[in-house]
């Protein structure tokens, strides 16, 4: 794992802190006790938690399930580790797979 403080810049919001970074906007808010929809303020700062793994972002047409199977994981593991709930990704979303 790899740690980073970031400091909250003027404009920033949690998406593009996490695309910066390569990680989830699910990983930073519970990394950092941060409520879903809570703005952030400029000098807020953030611990970014880079886990060993990679991530990967939905495309359109990808479910969970053909997520998992390319990456040989199991589908339950892959939804528990990010968050999902009820198996809907979205295109975009940034899914952590763990190595």
């Amino acid at each position: 794992m790899k740690y980073f403080v970031h400091t909250v810049r003027e404009g920033e919001d949690l998406h593009s802190v996490a695309r910066k970074y390569a990680v989830s906007e699910r990983e930073i808010a519970r990394d950092n006790n941060i409520a879903a929809g809570e703005k952030l303020f400029c000098g807020m700062k953030l611990a970014i938690v880079r886990r060993d793994g990679e991530y990967y972002i939905v495309k359109p047409f990808d479910t969970l399930q053909s997520i998992a199977a390319a990456h040989g994981v199991d589908p339950d593991k892959l939804a528990a580790l990010n968050g999902i709930e009820g198996g809907a990704v979205f295109l975009g979303q940034s899914i952590y797979i763990e190595k």
